[in-house]
C-alpha cells in the first residue's frame, strides 16, 4: 500500500478528530491507540510522533474544545454593558447550540475523513 503524506497540521487535526469522535463512541478508557491508528490506516510510530500518550491526545483534544467554547461564549462573556444574571441565559443558550451546531461530528462514522 502506498504510503500517504500529509502536512503536519492536517495529520494533527485529523488525530484529534478520530480520537475525539472515539472518546465520545467508545469512552476514553475503551478507546485504543490501536483503535485510533486502524481507523486512520497509520502506523503507531506516527501517533506517537505526534502525542506521546493516549493522554496527551486527550489533553489536545480537550484544549481543543475549550477553545472553540470560550471563543463561542467570550463576545457575550466580555460585554460590559450586561450583568451576570442576564448573562446567565444566553450563556447556556450558547452553550447548548455549540452542541447542536457540533451534533453531526458526535454521530459522525469517521466515513468522511481522507483515507
Amino acid at each position: 500500500m502506498a504510503r500517504t503524506v500529509k502536512e503536519y497540521d492536517e495529520r494533527y487535526n485529523e488525530f484529534l478528530h478520530v480520537g475525539q469522535r472515539l472518546f465520545y463512541q467508545k469512552g476514553y478508557a475503551q478507546t485504543s491507540v490501536q483503535d485510533i491508528i486502524g481507523e486512520m490506516g497509520v502506523a503507531k510510530g506516527l501517533f506517537y510522533y505526534y502525542f506521546p500518550s493516549k493522554t496527551d491526545l486527550l489533553d489536545a483534544i480537550l484544549e481543543r474544545i475549550g477553545g472553540q467554547v470560550l471563543a463561542a461564549l467570550e463576545p457575550m462573556i466580555e460585554d460590559a454593558t450586561l450583568d451576570a444574571p442576564i448573562k446567565l441565559d444566553p450563556f447556556f443558550t450558547q452553550t447548548q447550540n455549540w452542541k447542536l451546531a457540533n451534533r453531526e461530528f458526535l454521530l459522525d462514522d469517521g466515513r468522511d475523513l481522507p483515507r
